[in-house]
């Protein structure tokens, strides 16, 4: 279930955005560093769960290369764009 969670754009970018928040050495990162280090990792999180569950034979893997390549770019895309969206509406009203 967790690794389900986490393939999504959702779960991705909860997580991203708590560690971001929450784990000293991310939070510390200078404001324009700290942009580029949570857009690689929203992408890069709901990737390595998907490959997990590809691993664990939970989800089938493409066939192709082609395959490979559309499905990361299928659930990094969403989950960058979720959250520089969730990023706007909470963090920058703060502001």
């Amino acid at each position: 279930g967790f690794l389900a969670w986490l393939v999504s754009a959702g779960g991705a970018t909860a997580v991203t955005l708590w560690a971001m928040e929450k784990v000293p050495w991310l939070a510390g990162l200078a404001p324009d560093v700290k942009r580029y280090v949570s857009l690689a990792l929203a992408g890069v999180l709901p990737v390595l769960a998907w490959l997990a569950t590809v691993g664990l034979g939970y989800s089938g893997a493409p066939g192709t290369w082609q395959g490979w390549l559309e499905a990361i770019f299928a659930l990094a895309a969403p989950a960058i764009i979720a959250s520089q969206g969730l990023h706007g509406r909470l963090m920058l009203r703060k502001k």
